[in-house]
């Protein structure tokens, strides 16, 4: 279809040229006349034909010329127009072949318009376009960026309460450590009485066996236990007197201070298994304590342990993060270049599609519009 507009159009230039060509080229170039030949030229010889000029006179048909060489036509078709829009434009209308070349060169004026329009157009759209993917990558980046800094107070905030965790789990390690030691003092202290009660409760049935009969060395051996069993003073120092008495020499004074000796054991026994007591709850209670501790500092340990692990997780996303941030501001950077290239090639389109409008158009309007105004001039005066 379009190979056979252009045929079309081209046999309507053909066809308008011809009209315009036929009452001119006889005077543009008139054949030699005989009487003007000079002696022994041949007769046979015609003259070269002028070469093509550019037109003069209106400066305004240097824009239409400018026109259609920018105009997308066929070589042969664009020739045709040139050799004919001068006369058609730059002289009074002389009938409906010469308005018809005027009108089709008003229509490929209009197409160089349109198609300046059209690369306008999608320059538009390019730098529309671009102005979204810039704007996109700016979006990214300043997510990417505060994600990044996300990342990095969270990593902060995993420092911290790492180092209070560690802290906790050496204080819980200390109460725990004491609680162990105050343990095994308690122990060892439950030991002590037990094994001292064991040997007042030895001495007191040893006293009791042998009161009536025994010998003194017996007796002799429970004065060390009577240095702590509370014996008054005096008896005591009269205790060992009684002791190296034979039972039939002991007078009733000697039997009352042995008889004091062994119930002061007696009450020392009652005191040491109070004592006991005492050591045993209290031992319980440390034992308690110093597992509970124990429990304490092992929770503390996991909770060090998952808090040091959790620092590293935050660490590696705070890394991914701020490469990503990296990415997406090196993105941004890119993307506006092109977006000022777009801009500029936007622009330079519009000046150009402006520029065209007002010279190139505006000539021919003005050739146009100066052929309506003599022709209807012409009608009126005829």
């Amino acid at each position: 279809q379009a190979q056979q507009a252009q045929k079309v159009v081209l046999r309507a230039v053909l066809l308008s040229l011809r009209s315009l060509a036929r009452p001119t080229l006889p005077l543009l170039f008139p054949p030699p006349h005989a009487s003007t030949m000079p002696k022994g030229a041949r007769r046979s010889v015609a003259p070269a034909p002028p070469v093509a000029k550019k037109p003069r006179g209106d400066p305004n048909l240097v824009g239409v010329r400018e026109a259609i060489e920018r105009a997308d036509l066929p070589d042969n078709c664009r020739q045709m127009f040139l050799a004919c829009f001068a006369k058609a434009l730059g002289t009074p209308a002389v009938g409906a072949a010469q308005s018809a070349v005027v009108d089709m060169i008003g229509k490929v004026i209009g197409g160089v318009e349109g198609g300046l329009r059209a690369a306008l157009d999608a320059q538009v759209t390019a730098v529309q376009s671009a102005e979204g993917a810039h704007g996109e990558a700016q979006s990214r980046a300043e997510a990417a960026a505060a994600a990044a800094a996300a990342a990095s107070e969270a990593s902060k905030a995993a420092t911290v309460t790492l180092a209070e965790t560690t802290k906790a789990m050496g204080d819980v390690r200390a109460r725990a450590e004491e609680a162990r030691a105050a343990q095994r003092k308690l122990d060892a202290d439950l030991v002590k009485l037990t094994e001292k009660k064991a040997e007042k409760t030895a001495a007191v049935e040893a006293l009791s066996a042998d009161a009536g009969d025994g010998t003194a060395a017996q007796y002799e051996a429970l004065l060390p236990h009577m240095e702590d069993a509370g014996m008054d003073e005096s008896l005591r120092c009269a205790l060992p007197a009684a002791c190296k008495k034979v039972v039939s020499e002991r007078t009733s004074f000697d039997i009352m201070v042995l008889e004091s000796a062994g119930q002061c054991l007696k009450d020392k026994v009652a005191s040491l298994a109070s004592l006991i007591a005492e050591a045993t709850q209290a031992a319980e209670q440390g034992a308690a304590a110093a597992k509970e501790a124990e429990g304490q500092h092992s929770a503390a340990t996991e909770a060090q342990r998952a808090q040091a692990a959790r620092l590293v997780e935050v660490q590696a996303a705070q890394k991914e993060a701020e490469a990503a941030a990296a990415t997406a501001a090196k993105e941004a950077t890119a993307a506006t270049p092109q977006l000022e290239a777009a801009i500029k090639a936007r622009d330079e389109r519009a000046a150009e599609l402006e520029n065209f409008v007002a010279y190139n158009v505006g000539c021919f309007e003005l050739l146009r519009d100066a052929k309506l105004e003599t022709a209807s001039a012409a009608a009126a005066g005829a």
